[in-house]
């Protein structure tokens, strides 16, 4: 045998091992170049302290640290998200909760970014497709979105569940089930809903997909990933398990149809979310007609259109005629639709919107071969291109969301009211603040008796929350008509009584307000907007 003959395998094999070095460089730079677009947008849409980290952070830095702000309802009441304080919620012992914000979006968002890639190399067989379908779709769910679901933005654990969900739909296209299985379970632990129903549309994919001859069901692997999924998923899945057995009909009313209807109910979603999901739906279906085929398109297809069944089912729930209290069967409806059946549909159909869109592009540039890419040959290409730089291009010139609905000059009053308390007022006080306030225990690490941002999610807190609610909301009332009598001049001037019945009710050692009204007590601090009262006897 002949030393150039003994030597062909090795070099093949060298060839081979290149090839794989180069391919992986190349999707590594893909996921780094995701991340980033992640990030920006992030940063961009979300500044920090973006709309739910002061209820996800707050939260997580009191579950390693509960003597801080052990008088605060929400802080006190069950952990739903009990990995997510676990892990992410580590940060905190360390960090800053803003460093925390930064930290934690920037793993999450990596996640993210690699379960995104990961997914879509089957999906779009071109290398370097999952790169412009991550930007058509960012620009897609910044354009509106169907019940107010979204994925990039601040960091909470949803963000890590559809992270680990991408790598189980990109696991599962592969027919790689343990793996699937693994990573749906983490999904779960992470956020139980959107890992629940990712398993149930995953299921319900492989299902569709053995029906039609695109995959095979093998039932040792599928028993051996039904068990990894229950053993990751348990930390999470438990205590989710736990909060549902202690529900309340009055409290899941209070969920559904006063707190987050504009998550949960149906007739609550605006028009434009109806007619721009509904054309999202068109373009997808319309796109794939001109389209070849792909086995993994066509499972995903699958799993996008089980997510739209199980949003038709929230729909045909949450339907009614009339008012919530004549809803048949009122009690178990609204049990049901606490279980947010229109998240995956939020999120999938834009998804699988930008991947047609994606491969329809790709075919228009670079022909139906898979490997060749090419720039812009033609006048109607350039436009084209044009037309996709400004789309995806909106997620980072929209104007930036600010959930505190404060001017700027209200807004830096507040702060400074907030870093106040923080320096100068008793670790253990409890706060009786503004009804427009904004992260106030993030801001001034201090108890709030009342947020309605920070709902509790077990059923008596829940039903505590809403009483400080309705008491929050009452007092605010006999403030206002008191205003009304012709000796009660500007600012407005809080009668003794009603001090009085603050401090019965709800036992706050101080009073944070607006300085529309002044209490008969003289502020410990004032500026611009806002005074801090500490609450004590008042001579009548």
């Amino acid at each position: 045998m002949s030393a150039a003959f003994r030597h062909r395998p090795t070099g093949l094999v060298q060839h081979r091992r290149a090839g794989r070095v180069h391919a992986g460089l190349q999707d590594a730079l893909q996921i780094v170049l995701i991340w980033i677009s992640f990030i920006g947008y992030s940063f961009a849409q979300a500044p920090i302290p973006a709309a739910n980290e002061p209820h996800y952070l707050t939260k997580a830095y009191h579950y390693w640290n509960p003597s801080w702000c052990d008088e605060d309802l929400f802080l006190e009441s069950s952990n739903a998200h009990l990995v997510f304080y676990q892990t992410f919620g580590l940060l905190t012992v360390f960090l800053s909760l803003p460093m925390t914000a930064v930290i934690g979006r920037m793993l999450a968002l990596l996640l993210l970014a690699m379960g995104w890639c990961f997914c879509l190399r089957p999906i779009i067989p071109q290398r370097w497709g999952p790169l412009p379908a991550a930007w058509v779709w960012m620009a897609l769910t910044a354009l509106g979105n169907f019940s107010g679901e979204w994925v990039i933005g601040g960091i909470e654990s949803k963000v890590v569940a559809y992270g680990f969900l991408l790598f189980a739909i990109g696991h599962a296209v592969r027919s790689e089930f343990c793996r699937a299985g693994v990573h749906t379970g983490l999904a779960i632990a992470f956020h139980p809903v959107i890992g629940v129903w990712g398993a149930m549309a995953l299921a319900g994919m492989a299902i569709w997909g053995f029906i039609n001859g695109l995959n095979r069901l093998p039932v040792r692997r599928l028993f051996i990933a039904t068990v990894l999924l229950l053993l990751a998923s348990a930390p999470g899945l438990i205590p989710a398990l736990l909060l549902i057995g202690g529900g309340d009909p009055a409290a899941d009313h209070l969920q559904v149809f006063v707190r987050l209807g504009h998550h949960l109910d149906p007739l609550r979603f605006p028009i434009f979310a109806w007619l721009y999901y509904a054309a999202l739906i068109l373009v997808w279906l319309g796109l794939r007609i001109n389209l070849p085929r792909i086995n993994a398109e066509s499972l995903f297809t699958r799993f996008v259109f089980v997510a739209l069944l199980i949003a038709f089912v929230g729909l045909v729930i949450g339907l009614r005629t009339g008012p919530v209290e004549e809803m048949w069967f009122r009690g178990l409806r609204t049990g049901l639709l606490k279980f947010y059946w229109f998240r995956l549909a939020d999120i999938f159909v834009p998804m699988a919107a930008a991947v047609s869109m994606t491969r329809l592009l790709i075919q228009f540039y670079a022909g139906r071969e898979p490997i060749r890419w090419a720039w812009p040959r033609s006048f109607a290409q350039v436009v084209v291109a044009l037309i996709l730089v400004g789309f995806i291009s909106v997620p980072y010139l929209r104007e930036p969301h600010d959930p505190s609905r404060m001017s700027y000059a209200r807004h830096a009053n507040w702060i400074e009211v907030c870093r106040w308390i923080s320096g100068n007022t008793p670790e253990d006080g409890l706060f009786f603040t503004p009804r427009h306030a904004w992260a106030f225990t993030w801001y001034s690490d201090r108890s709030d008796y009342f947020a309605y941002k920070n709902m509790p999610q077990d059923a008596a807190s829940l039903l505590e929350w809403n009483n400080r609610r309705l008491f929050q909301q009452e007092w605010w009332e006999r403030v206002a008509a008191t205003a009304l009598t012709p000796e009660n001049e500007w600012p407005r001037k809080v009668h003794p009584s009603m001090v009085d019945a603050l401090k019965t009710e709800t036992e706050a050692t101080h009073v944070v307000l607006h300085n529309s009204s002044v209490l008969p007590l003289k502020p410990l601090f004032s500026n611009e907007s806002y005074s801090v009262y500490q609450l004590r006897d008042v001579v009548h």
